[in-house]
């Protein structure tokens, strides 16, 4: 058995190749690392994966023990894929944060981790409670042509470091994730976390490598957090978007582990009326293979995917949090706000009637955008108190997690409630 093939990066293969494994004798210099494995590049490939079991580097020289395992659940999509079991050297840029820095290829291969503009991915780690993870997805904007990646520019291009308000300020007492481990995602693929492709938009390479860049991430997160008995998964905005592709890969690394997602201004929505942008989006990116094959509504609007993951996942959470009036989201689909609300009523709302218990959704007045990293994040008065006391019953599993939809958001469809 070998690896896959298509790795070049500090892969071990070469040295097994060379029968280079070092002896017993250098054990007091050896240090266990993960392996990198490129997997298949269909994503609904059924074939066997090659898994690291240990790597030992022993001066200088690594030697992996490989083991195949079968696809099954969530890996059967080969949503998983893109995971990688080597990781660069984490290095402190501050006190509170390691930084993981991913060198690309010149040019960048199909398996790499970058950016739009190919330059390099990074993914940052706060330490803290060994069994309980927050993983956060980073927002910033989105692009699928020539004109809105590379002329009107409405995505971010570069990894940016992780900023200290909202979510990520761990001095407010009342933030629920303040003891927790956080791996902070940066957001710069232009796909919102779900593409896999190279395009070129008028002969400008362009890599919208989401899928690959979330994939590293939670390498960081399952080399560094083995055993969590509880992970979060939290997306603003575009990050938002791609909660979707997080949670499948989460679940095919942590089985059984309990899993709540936040998704904060981005729900999964989609204009039905703009099929041109949608069918660039679907073509540039890729994504369409990462929803589930017994979704049947799916194609309708992508939230419904959320449903489906809902119905099959007993382990699984869904925390909505939007604005009345999202002037950003509203931006990049065209609709108007009326337009907007009553599709976010209709589509959330089957998804909350199918899922009461576990689906909730909190709905905030004006036409703001993102909360989870703004101070607004503990002042921002939701019905029964702030946004991080409604996270926190969430988190908690407390009664106090509702479903706090304002009525005039639903009152043409149901009436008051």
């Amino acid at each position: 058995m070998r690896p896959a093939s298509g790795w070049r990066r500090r892969s071990c293969s070469a040295s097994l190749q060379r029968n280079e494994c070092g002896s017993a004798s250098h054990a007091a210099s050896e240090r266990v690392l993960p392996v990198a494995v490129a997997l298949p590049n269909d994503l609904s490939s059924a074939a066997p994966v090659v898994r690291v079991a240990q790597v030992t580097r022993l001066g200088g020289v690594c030697c992996a023990l490989l083991v195949a395992s079968a696809l099954s659940g969530q890996a059967k999509m080969g949503v998983d894929r893109f995971l990688v079991d080597i990781l660069p050297p984490a290095h402190k840029a501050d006190a509170a944060w390691d930084y993981y820095r991913f060198a690309a290829s010149a040019p960048p291969a199909d398996t790499d981790p970058v950016c739009l503009d190919g330059s390099p991915y990074s993914v940052q780690i706060r330490g803290g409670s060994a069994d309980k993870v927050l993983l956060y997805l980073e927002g910033g904007g989105a692009c699928w042509n020539q004109q809105t990646c590379w002329q009107a520019e409405l995505a971010r291009k570069t990894a940016r470091n992780p900023g200290g308000q909202g979510i990520l300020n761990f001095a407010d007492a009342t933030n629920p994730f303040r003891s927790w481990t956080v791996v902070h995602a940066p957001y710069c693929d232009g796909s919102v976390f779900s593409g896999h492709r190279t395009v070129s938009y008028g002969g400008e390479p362009t890599y919208h490598h989401g899928l690959q860049n979330v994939s590293s991430a939670i390498s960081v997160m399952r080399f560094r957090v083995r055993n969590p008995t509880q992970i979060v998964i939290a997306g603003s905005s575009a990050g938002a978007y791609g909660g979707l592709s997080a949670y499948r890969i989460v679940r095919a690394v942590y089985p059984g582990v309990s899993i709540l997602v936040i998704l904060a201004s981005g729900v999964g929505l989609h204009n039905p009326d703009d099929r041109i942008a949608v069918a660039e989006r679907a073509e540039h990116w890729g994504f369409r293979q990462l929803l589930p094959p017994d979704c049947d509504r799916c194609n309708e609007q992508f939230t419904y995917a959320w449903q489906s993951a809902l119905a099959r996942d007993g382990n699984l959470r869904v925390a909505v949090i939007d604005y009345e009036r999202d002037g950003i989201l509203g931006f990049f689909l065209k609709m108007e706000p009326q337009a907007l609300k009553a599709l976010w009523d209709k589509v959330t709302g089957d998804v909350q009637r199918s899922q009461p218990d576990r689906f909730k959704r909190l709905i905030l007045h004006g036409r703001g955008h993102v909360v989870m990293t703004s101070p607004s994040f503990y002042s921002n008065r939701a019905p029964d108190g702030s946004i991080a006391r409604w996270i926190n019953a969430a988190v908690e599993r407390s009664p106090e997690w509702r479903d706090l939809v304002a009525p005039s958001m639903e009152a043409n469809q149901s009436g008051q409630r």
